[in-house]
């Protein structure tokens, strides 16, 4: 690890509260103690001042926090259709077929066919899909 990586390392653990990953930093890569230290409490200023930690940890948090996929909210607004778990559509791709939504899963409504069983087919909300008995 360089100069800069360990002093960041430092500064990330201020920000933690993280004295072992602090002492670590410090020993492994031979850096001074004054300016270990001033990164350390660099670290924790930022925390107090409520900037967002950047390390790997954090930023991995962060981005699980996110949603991963796509809501049937999220299809009505974007495609302007009455989508929801429930509601029957006709889809005219190939021959007619009728079904119920069951779901939705990253932007695609999740249909499962009047005469299909159990199984469910992802459809576009909009290519060959129409909204039986529904108003927009």
């Amino acid at each position: 690890m360089n100069r800069k990586a360990a002093l960041g390392a430092c500064r990330v653990a201020g920000y933690h509260d993280d004295t072992r990953s602090f002492v670590r930093a410090y020993v492994e890569n031979r850096i001074s103690y004054t300016s270990a230290k001033t990164e350390w409490n660099r670290g924790a200023q930022m925390k107090k001042a409520g900037v967002v930690c950047d390390c790997f940890f954090c930023k991995r948090a962060a981005h699980q926090t996110k949603p991963t996929t796509m809501s049937m909210d999220y299809i009505r607004k974007t495609y302007d259709v009455p989508a929801k778990r429930g509601g029957r559509i006709k889809y005219t791709n190939g021959g007619t077929f009728y079904g119920t939504i069951a779901s939705a899963k990253g932007g695609y409504l999740r249909v499962r066919w009047d005469e299909g069983g159990q199984r469910l087919v992802s459809l576009h909300p909009t290519w060959c899909v129409e909204y039986v008995g529904a108003q927009v």
